[in-house]
C-alpha cells in the first residue's frame, strides 16, 4: 500500500495531517471519487492512476 501517495493526494484536496491519518480508506474513496477520478496527467506524489485501480481492486478482493 503506498500510504505516501494516498497521503499527498489528500494534503493536495486541502485535508490536514491529523484528518489523513483518521480517515478510514471508505472516506478516502469518497474524496478521489469527488475530486480526482475523473483528472487525467496531473498526480500527486507517485501514485498513478493505475496505482489507484489497483488499491481498488485490493479493497475489492482481499481487504475483507
Amino acid at each position: 500500500m503506498d500510504w505516501d501517495g494516498l497521503y499527498l493526494w489528500a494534503r493536495e484536496w486541502g485535508i490536514q495531517p491529523g484528518q489523513f491519518w483518521d480517515m478510514t480508506l471508505s472516506e478516502w474513496w469518497c474524496e478521489w471519487e469527488s475530486k480526482a477520478a475523473h483528472r487525467t496527467g496531473q498526480y500527486a506524489g507517485k501514485l498513478t492512476r493505475s496505482d489507484v485501480d489497483d488499491l481498488l481492486d485490493w479493497v475489492k478482493s482481499d481487504a475483507s
